[in-house]
């Protein structure tokens, strides 16, 4: 059997396991991903799931509230506390990530490049949303910039000499 074709059929039983769960009052949904598995990257596979669960049929209110409240009261439920993250409130833990798209729209403006839209004025494709600023722990984080500098990052190993095999990376560590 395919890639492709396993692809298909996990997306299958899961938009029908989706719409089994969201007509029933018994399951809550929560949102999550297999990120760390073959093929599924941290985050990329998150918002994907994000829209499996809206392709299945959930409104998109519901997706992020299955990603968020829904997902906190999962985890404090079983140890019998309440939740601490999950909304945005007053006393309440907090990441968030801001977007000058609606994502209730599209999830893809999630990403944190954006997404491709075809502009309908021009008719050429144009890249929209993308994350602009992440909150962590109360501290704004220009997300241009921290991929800016991740790229410098990575031009700069890419210049410098390859390590040898089996040789320390520290040269101090070598004496």
């Amino acid at each position: 059997m395919g890639s492709s074709r396993v692809s298909w059929c996990v997306a299958s039983l899961n938009r029908s396991f989706s719409r089994f769960a969201r007509n029933s009052s018994s399951v809550t949904c929560v949102g999550e991903a297999d990120s760390g598995f073959i093929w599924k990257l941290y985050g990329f596979g998150y918002i994907e799931e994000l829209e499996l669960l809206q392709e299945a049929g959930f409104d998109p209110l519901e997706v992020i509230r299955a990603a968020t409240l829904h997902g906190a009261e999962s985890l404090a439920e079983p140890r019998g506390q309440p939740i601490e993250y999950g909304v945005v409130r007053p006393g309440m833990l907090a990441d968030l990530v801001v977007v000058d798209q609606n994502p209730l729209q599209n999830f893809k403006v999630l990403y944190g490049t954006g997404a491709i839209r075809l502009n309908d004025r021009t008719g050429q494709p144009e890249r929209v949303g993308g994350v602009k600023y992440t909150i962590k722990d109360g501290i704004i984080y220009d997300a241009r910039k921290l991929l800016a500098d991740v790229a410098a990052m990575v031009a700069r190993a890419k210049a410098g000499p390859a390590p040898t095999a089996g040789a320390p990376e520290d040269p101090e560590e070598a004496h």
